[in-house]
């Protein structure tokens, strides 16, 4: 009863969150055409379905809006994860479980060649995390036999940048939000 109630609520509140997600997106769309075009072009290489959990790429930045309304964290909120979707940098996908592949579990920040920078669930909180960590192995194993030779060199620019990123936190001294990009990021073996 309790969780019929809350995906009952879940659902009022998507809907009051739309028409701020639509504004939000069509901003973002205008701001960095050719995004969506990007997340079309490299749908079929990362998404991919195991026995409890799938990927998918969202379609459009409505879509990454709503999901960061819908858990309570900056995905969508944020123009970096747009900018880095144009310059193929990272770009955002959705891990869901397979029985519920439309509601938000959780939003993974990935690099070209399957590097996994950031997963988070609600308000940046990872449920079940080291049970989905197998399956997203499993996911980087696949997703790396994809990769053309242009998805090899993203991913080598990719990685140099996520570098540089970390060492301007470090530098800051902003160790809260380095530990937490430390603890997340799953480099492809």
């Amino acid at each position: 009863l309790v969780e019929e109630f809350e995906r009952h609520r879940e659902a009022i509140q998507l809907e009051e969150n739309k028409e701020k997600a639509m504004a939000e997106a069509q901003r973002m769309r205008e701001k960095y055409p050719g995004s969506e075009e990007i997340l079309a072009q490299v749908k079929q290489k990362y998404e991919y379905q195991g026995e409890k959990y799938l990927v998918t790429v969202p379609e459009n930045f409505l879509q990454i809006t709503m999901e960061g309304m819908a858990l309570h964290h900056c995905v969508g909120h944020t123009e970096r994860y747009f900018d880095r979707i144009l310059q193929h940098e990272t770009y955002i996908l959705f891990l869901r479980k397979k029985e519920e592949p439309d509601r938000p579990f959780y939003t993974l920040e990935v690099e070209p060649g399957g590097t996994i920078r950031q997963h988070r669930g609600m308000y940046d909180l990872e449920p079940e995390i080291e049970e989905i960590k197998p399956f997203l192995r499993e996911w980087q194993k696949e997703t790396r036999r994809r990769m053309s030779e242009t998805d090899q060199e993203h991913a080598r620019i990719s990685a140099i940048k996520r570098e540089q990123n970390l060492e301007e936190l470090r530098q800051k001294n902003n160790t809260r939000v380095l530990e937490a990009l430390m603890e997340d990021l799953m480099e492809v073996v």
